[in-house]
């Protein structure tokens, strides 16, 4: 979906520019607009809240053009979801969920992508939204805590969740070094729907975020 806006939201023109129906055969997740215009979008190939995660398809990223042609970019991932670009930058980072990884690919003059490979391992995590900071380093929301990770899978800093599970985060603040970090009581839709538990967590950390915002 595009949105223009007027001189006020209740102006807002929501326009269809692309029917992903035919791939996304589950739905759509997470999205980030690249300096170029291409949106990269994930897709969920079956019903992972059915437990088909046991045996999920290749679900891949989407690069989506602003007059709404697109292309599978990358069928590397299986639940592809927080992404991450710094400006600039020709290396796009893809959180995948049950690979328990961060991926890294290329991006090429026309939007595809390339080279597909492992950034981080995160063994027993399931990464889902993710941060960059200007040194590098991947601030990644997992459920019960938020990781700094860099390059090769180490995590530098963590934040302690308690029996919240955090979903996504991102860099920002005046000086851009305040973490801020969705959370509910559960991911249970069932529960969720009657119970809403959502809220907005911060905290202080020492490196400044770098990355284009992400759309969640």
């Amino acid at each position: 979906m595009h949105v223009q806006l007027g001189d006020s939201p209740d102006n807002a023109v929501v326009t269809d520019i692309a029917d992903l129906s035919g791939v996304a055969t589950y739905g759509i997740n997470d999205l980030l607009v690249a300096p170029d215009g291409t949106t990269y979008l994930d897709t969920l190939c079956y019903n992972f809240l059915a437990g088909d995660s046991a045996k999920p398809s290749p679900s891949p990223v989407l690069a989506v053009k602003t007059d709404g042609t697109f292309t599978e970019a990358t069928r590397a991932t299986s639940f592809p979801n927080g992404m991450a670009l710094a400006p600039n930058s020709k290396t796009l980072l893809i959180a995948d969920s049950l690979a328990q990884c961060i991926y890294a690919c290329d991006i090429n003059s026309d939007g595809s992508l390339s080279n597909e490979r492992v950034w981080a391992e995160l063994p027993r995590e399931m990464p889902d939204g993710i941060s960059l900071d200007a040194e590098g380093g991947v601030w990644v929301a997992s459920h019960h805590r938020v990781i700094r990770v860099i390059e090769g899978g180490t995590v530098t800093d963590e934040v302690d969740m308690g029996p919240t599970r955090a979903t996504a985060c991102m860099l920002g603040g005046a000086d851009g070094k305040t973490l801020l970090i969705t959370a509910s009581d559960s991911h249970d839709r069932s529960i969720i729907t009657d119970n809403p538990s959502g809220r907005i967590f911060s905290v202080n950390v020492a490196v400044p975020g770098n990355s284009l915002p992400s759309v969640y």
